[in-house]
């Protein structure tokens, strides 16, 4: 089996969970594609919203966590080198973006947080991205990314996609503003990653695809 490693971090705050009401039947030409905008000539910033938190220290990505894929699955493992039983920043390489991570004791599951929130945009997009772990089951996560326009407050257009999976099914859900309209959530279900992959490649190309981009190590 062929295992991808790949190095996951840390996501901005405050995303809506998902209330799918789309089935996985309908027509994926009611999304717009994911455009890519020209890169301004001054950057686009917004300020932090971790900045008020206790330093966890400097780390690299892989210190903190990883997503792989393996057999068809994708996993999230927590590395366990941050302490990070209260909400704490964490210092990384990148300049652009804040992180943030929070993982609870055993006595809560130990689950786990982290979350990656940009603050240059890139590309005339402003990213988002959540990842929600299990220590004890790699399998169990939800990746929440939103990418609103880095000018204007996101009402023209912005998305956010929701991926959910377990170890017997996956379900991604986009939905957003395309152009001021607001768009109806559209929904997929498969049995794993890669089947997801095969049942709607273009939405996870569109969507999914670009933030995973922004958490996995270069």
């Amino acid at each position: 089996m062929t295992r991808h490693i790949a190095t996951a971090l840390l996501v901005g705050m405050g995303i809506a969970s998902e209330t799918p009401r789309a089935r996985a039947s309908e027509s994926t030409s009611s999304l717009p594609p994911a455009r890519r905008l020209h890169k301004q000539k001054q950057a686009t910033c917004r300020p932090s919203e971790f900045g008020h938190l206790k330093s966890a220290g400097r780390f690299r990505r892989s210190e903190i966590a990883t997503l792989f894929i393996d057999d068809g699955m994708l996993f999230a493992e927590w590395t366990g080198q941050v302490d990070a039983r209260q909400p704490r920043r964490i210092e990384t390489e990148e300049l652009d973006a804040e992180w943030m991570a929070h993982i609870r004791g055993p006595s809560a599951g130990e689950k786990w947080f982290l979350t990656r929130r940009e603050l240059v945009a890139s590309d005339g997009k402003l990213w988002s991205i959540q990842i929600y772990g299990d220590v004890a089951d790699p399998a169990e996560l939800q990746i929440i990314a939103t990418a609103t326009d880095a000018m204007g407050d996101g009402a023209m257009n912005a998305f956010t996609v929701n991926y959910t999976q377990s170890s017997q099914s996956t379900r991604i859900t986009v939905r957003g503003n395309h152009e001021g309209m607001r768009l109806r959530p559209w929904t997929a279900l498969a049995a794993n990653f890669s089947a997801l992959r095969q049942k709607c490649p273009v939405v996870l190309k569109d969507y999914l695809d670009p933030a995973l981009a922004k958490i996995l190590a270069c």
